[in-house]
């Protein structure tokens, strides 16, 4: 994961990536591992936008907020017949803050 396009600086002073692939797509890490580098490169939130599918965010619900990562559910999706196209999908998410 290098600074780039997809990383940002949150709010709190943190990065997050908000784009990532996991083996269930087109990366090399199984969710386990890819949230363990992400919690090593200091990562506060990401997003893995697997390919079709939202099988990883799924799987790394619960592991994420073991180690205190913040995932927001997002999909790469190539509509039919457009191999070249891609479309990045946030899901809408929404954070309850407590008062």
């Amino acid at each position: 994961m290098q600074k780039g396009f997809s990383t940002i600086v949150t709010e709190s002073g943190g990065y997050a990536d908000l784009h990532m692939h996991t083996k269930l797509s087109d990366g090399t890490l199984s969710v386990e591992e890819l949230l363990a580098l992400c919690k090593r490169k200091g990562l506060r939130c990401i997003s893995i936008t697997d390919h079709d599918n939202l099988d990883s965010y799924n799987l790394a619900i619960e592991p994420a907020k073991e180690i205190g990562l913040e995932i927001i559910p997002a999909l790469k999706f190539l509509p039919y017949g457009k191999a070249r196209t891609f479309i990045s999908w946030v899901i809408s998410a929404t954070r309850q803050t407590s008062h």
